[in-house]
C-alpha cells in the first residue's frame, strides 16, 4: 500500500475513521521531509494505535522532534530508522521493544537516553555517535551486539565490558583509551571477540595528538594496549596517540597478528622501537605516521634467517613525521620488502638510509634527509652500465632500480645534491618524475627517453635538462641516427626564478620531442624565448599554457596546437603567422589574462618584431571558447570571424564590448558570461539574435540597470544575474519593465538566496515556480 499525501490533517482523519486496515501491515517507510513535527507526531501515535504487527519503521529525514510514548505498542519490530531528525530524547517506552535488532539514530541531536536501554537484549547493531553510546548504561548486558561502530572507554562504560560482546564483528573503534584508570583493564579482553576484522586503538578521538604525560601514564598506556590483545583472526589494526615506550608483549609474538593485513601506527609519539612487524605474513599495508622517538628500524637482532623474507607480501608502505629516523635497515644478503610497490617517505628530515628495493613502481620522497640517492637505497644492488650519454663522475657506484615508472621527490634539505644523485641512477623503465621545492637544485643530469611526463617546481634551475639520446633503448630509433625519440608528452616548469634560456637543454632536442602533447611555463620571471623558430617544430604540441612569464614573447608553433592560455606575456604576430598565412587555423581554445603590455615593446631586450599587430587575432576561425580575464588590449572587433564560438567568457575586460551591436557574427554561442565589468554601462542590444544561446551570466557589472530593448533570445534555458545594480533586479521583477523578457526561462537565479528577496518579488518567483518549475540557483 502506498499513500501520497501533503495534508496530514486529512490522513489523520482517515486513520481514525479505518480508513486504511493497517492490522497486518508490517512495513511503514517514510519518504520526504514533515515541517510540522507536531502534527507529523501525532499521525504517528493514530499509526501505532493499530498497526500493531509492523517489523520495519523507516522515519529517518522525516524533521521529527518527538516519537510518541505509543511506540510501545509495536511488540515485533524488529528495526528501527531515526537518522537525520532533530529528536532529542528517545521514549522510555522504547525498552520495552525486546524484539528490536536495528536502531540507528545517526545525527540526531540525542541529549538523553532511557535508562534501561540494556533491556533491549535481542538488540544487533546500534548506529549512533560515539557520545550517545556513551550514555547506554551497564551496555554490557547487550551481549547479542553484531555491530558497534564504537565504544567509548572511560566514561559511564568500563573497558573490560567488551569481553562480554563476543558476538561483535566486523570493526570496532574503542575511543577515549586515555580515560581508562588505574587497574581497570584486565587481561584478554577481545581475545574472544573472534569474528572482529578491524580494530582501531585510539587515546585521543578529538584528534588532539598533544597529550600531557608523565611516567605513570605512560605505563598506564602499555598496560592498557597489553590488555587489548586481539584474536588472531583480526585483518586491521590501527594504533592511535598511544603515549607508552614499549611495544606490548603480543605484537613481539610470531603468530599473534598472522592474519593482519593492513597496519597503522599514528602519533605514538614515545613509541621507541617498531616490533617485528617484517615477521608478518599477510602484512600488505603499512602506515607510519608521528612516532617521534623512533630512531632507527633494524631487522640485524632476529637474527639472519629469520628475515629472510622480510615483509614477504607488504605492497605499499608509508611513512611520515618521524623526525629523528635516521636508518631503516634489512639484512644484506637477505631478501627485503620482495612485493613492495609503492613507497612514500613524507617529512623525515634524518633519514638517509634505506633497503633496496629493486621492483618499486611509485616512489614519493618529500622533506627526507637524502644526501644521495643511491646513498639513500643503501643495500646491496648489482652493477650497472650507465649510458655513454651520462657523465659520471661520482664516487657512488650505479644504483639499478629497475621497474619504477614514477618517482616524486619535494623538499630535499640536500637539494643542491639531488642532480648528481639522479645521474646516478640507472631507471630504464622511468615514466613520470615530479620535483618541487627543491629551491637549491641548480642542474639536473640527462632524463631517460623512457619519460613521458615530467614538472619541475619551485627549483634553483638555471637550464632544463636534456633527454638522453643514445645508449638506451625503449625510445624509438630514428633512422640512420642511433638516437632514440623521447615519449615525453607532458612537461610543466613552473618557479624557476634562475631559468632565464629555453636555448640549452630540452628545447634544442626539439626534433626528438614529437610526442610532446603538453606544455606549460608558469612564473618564470627572467625567462626569454631565445629560441629562433620557436616551437615550430613540436609537431604534435596540442596545449600551451604560459603564465606570469613578462620577458617571454610567444612565436612559432606548429599547426598542431589546440588549446593556449598565456598570462603576463607577450603576444607577436609569429605566433599566429607563416610567411603571411595564418597558421593556427585549428586552435579550439583560447585563454588570455592580463597581457597588458601584449601591444607593447618598451622592453628592448625582446627585439619585438616591427610587424607587430593585434589584428592577427582576427586570423582565428576556428576558436570554440574564448576566456578573456582583465585584458585591456583586446577588443571584441578582433575576434569577428569566430563562426563557431560556443562559450565566451568576459572577466574583467572593461573595453571589450566597445559598441551595442556587436554578437551577430557568434550565430553559435551557446554560453555568454559577463563578469567584474564595472564599466559596462549596458548589454549588447543583439543580445536576442544568438539563436542558440541557451545560458547567460552577469556577475558584478555595476552600471547595467536594465536587460536591452530587445529582450533575450528565446532560446535561453537559464539566466544568473548577481552583484549588479540593484535597479536591474527591480526592473526583473517588474511586469511593466523587464519581467515579460525573462518569464519564459525556465532556470533563474537573481543576485543569489531567494531569502533576500522582498516579499513583493519572492511572490513574482513563486508565481513563476508553480507555472513552470522554476529552479533557483546560486551561482
Amino acid at each position: 500500500m502506498t499513500v501520497r499525501t501533503d495534508d496530514l490533517l486529512q490522513l489523520e482523519h482517515k486513520l481514525k475513521k479505518n480508513y486504511f486496515n493497517l492490522k497486518h501491515l508490517r512495513t511503514i517507510l517514510f519518504f520526504g521531509g514533515y515541517k510540522e513535527s507536531f502534527q507529523f507526531c501525532k499521525l504517528l501515535d493514530s499509526i501505532f494505535q493499530q498497526a500493531k504487527s509492523i517489523r520495519v519503521l523507516d522515519l529517518s529525514h522525516t524533521c521529527m522532534t518527538d516519537l510518541p510514548s505509543s511506540i510501545n505498542n509495536l511488540k515485533h519490530l524488529r528495526y528501527l530508522d531515526l537518522c537525520g531528525n532533530r529528536v532529542r530524547s528517545l521514549p522510555q517506552d522504547l525498552c520495552s521493544l525486546y524484539h528490536l535488532q536495528v536502531l540507528n539514530v545517526k545525527w540526531c541531536p540525542l541529549q538523553q537516553l532511557p535508562e534501561k536501554m540494556n533491556r533491549l537484549i535481542n538488540l544487533r547493531h546500534i548506529c549512533a555517535d560515539t557520545l550517545t553510546i556513551s550514555r547506554i548504561s551497564q551496555i554490557l548486558k547487550l551481549t547479542n551486539l553484531q555491530e558497534l561502530e564504537n565504544f567509548p572507554a572511560g566514561r559511564s562504560n568500563e573497558l573490560n565490558a567488551l569481553a562480554c560482546m563476543t558476538e561483535l564483528r566486523g570493526p570496532l573503534h574503542v575511543t577515549d583509551l586515555h580515560l581508562v584508570k588505574v587497574g581497570e583493564a584486565k587481561e584478554g579482553i577481545l581475545e574472544k571477540l573472534k569474528h572482529l576484522t578491524s580494530l582501531w586503538l585510539s587515546w585521543d578521538s578529538e584528534g588532539r595528538r598533544i597529550r600531557q604525560v608523565d611516567d605513570a601514564q605512560t605505563t598506564l598506556d602499555e598496560e592498557v594496549l597489553q590488555s587489548l590483545q586481539p584474536h588472531d583472526n583480526l585483518k586491521e589494526l590501527r594504533i592511535d596517540s598511544y603515549v607508552g615506550r614499549r611495544s606490548p608483549k603480543w605484537m613481539l609474538a610470531n603468530n599473534r597478528l598472522s592474519n593482519i593485513r593492513s597496519m597503522y601506527l599514528i602519533g605514538c609519539v614515545n613509541w621507541q622501537n617498531l616490533p617485528p612487524l617484517e615477521l608478518l605474513p599477510e602484512l600488505e599495508i603499512l602506515e607510519i605516521n608521528g612516532m617521534h622517538a623512533l630512531e632507527k628500524v633494524s631487522s640485524q637482532s632476529l637474527g639472519r634467517d629469520s628475515v629472510k623474507k622480510g615483509f614477504p607480501r607488504l605492497k605499499k608502505l608509508s611513512i611520515d613525521d618521524l623526525p629523528n629516523l635516521k636508518e631503516w635497515t634489512g639484512v644484506e644478503d637477505g631478501q627485503f620488502f620482495p612485493c613492495l610497490c609503492e613507497l612514500v617517505v613524507r617529512n623525515c628530515p634524518t633519514l638517509e638510509r634505506f633497503p633496496y628495493i629493486p621492483q618499486l613502481e611509485n616512489v614519493i620522497l618529500e622533506n627526507v634527509g637524502l644526501v644521495s640517492l643511491t646513498a639513500f637505497f643503501s643495500a646491496c644492488c648489482p652493477e650497472v652500465s650507465l649510458p655513454k650519454s651520462s657523465s659520471s663522475s661520482s664516487k657512488w657506484k650505479p644504483l639499478s632500480l629497475l621497474t619504477i615508472p614514477s618517482m616524486f621527490i619535494s623538499k630535499p634539505p640536500n637539494s643542491r645534491f639531488l642532480g648528481e644523485s639522479l645521474n646516478q641512477l640507472f631507471l630504464p623503465r622511468l615514466f613520470e618524475l615530479e620535483i618541487r621545492s627543491c629551491p637549491q637544485l641548480c642542474s639536473l643530469s640527462d632524463l631517460p627517453p623512457t619519460l613521458t611526463k615530467l614538472i619541475i617546481e619551485d627549483a634553483g634551475l638555471e637550464e632544463l635538462p636534456r633527454i638522453q639520446e643514445k645508449g638506451l633503448t625503449g625510445g624509438v630509433e630514428m633512422v640512420g641516427t642511433g638516437s632514440f625519440l623521447s615519449t615525453l608528452s607532458t612537461l610543466y616548469i613552473s618557479s624557476c626564478p634562475k631559468l632565464s634560456t629555453l636555448n640549452i637543454g630540452l628545447f634544442q632536442q626539439q626534433k626528438l620531442l614529437k610526442c610532446l602533447e603538453k606544455l606549460s611555463l608558469k612564473n618564470c620571471e627572467n625567462l626569454k624565448s631565445d629560441l629562433v623558430k620557436g616551437f615550430k617544430e613540436l609537431t604534435a604540441l596540442k596545449e600551451l599554457t604560459i603564465i606570469d612569464c613578462p620577458k617571454l614573447f610567444i612565436s612559432h608553433f606548429d599547426v598542431s596546437l589546440k588549446t593556449i592560455e598565456i598570462s603576463e606575456c607577450f603576444i607577436t604576430q609569429g605566433a599566429w603567422f607563416g610567411h603571411q598565412i595564418p597558421i593556427l587555423h585549428s586552435i579550439e581554445t583560447v585563454k588570455i589574462i592580463g597581457c597588458q603590455h601584449a601591444n607593447s615593446d618598451e622592453d628592448h631586450e625582446l627585439k619585438m618584431p616591427d610587424s607587430f599587430k593585434l589584428d592577427s587575432f582576427k586570423h582565428l576561425t576556428s576558436v570554440d571558447r574564448l576566456y578573456l580575464v582583465n585584458t585591456s588590449v583586446l577588443t571584441l572587433d578582433l575576434f569577428t570571424k569566430l563562426r563557431s564560438l560556443r562559450i565566451l567568457d568576459i572577466d574583467g575586460c572593461q573595453g571589450f564590448l566597445t559598441n551595442r551591436l556587436q554578437l551577430l557574427h557568434f550565430s553559435k554561442l551557446q554560453h555568454l558570461s559577463i563578469r567584474n565589468c564595472k564599466e559596462l554601462p549596458y548589454l549588447p542590444e543583439d543580445l536576442n539574435t544568438l539563436k542558440s544561446l541557451m545560458e547567460l551570466c552577469i556577475e558584478n557589472c555595476l552600471l547595467i540597470t536594465s536587460l536591452p530593448q530587445n529582450g533575450l533570445p528565446y532560446s535561453l534555458k537559464r539566466l544568473s544575474i548577481h552583484g549588479c545594480n540593484p535597479l536591474l533586479k527591480e526592473r526583473c521583477l517588474d511586469d511593466n519593465h523587464d519581467f515579460p523578457k525573462i518569464s519564459y526561462i525556465a532556470a533563474i537565479c537573481i543576485e543569489g538566496e531567494i531569502g533576500s528577496i522582498q516579499d513583493s518579488s519572492l511572490m513574482k518567483f513563486q508565481k513563476l515556480d508553480r507555472r513552470l518549475g522554476l529552479a533557483f540557483f546560486a551561482n
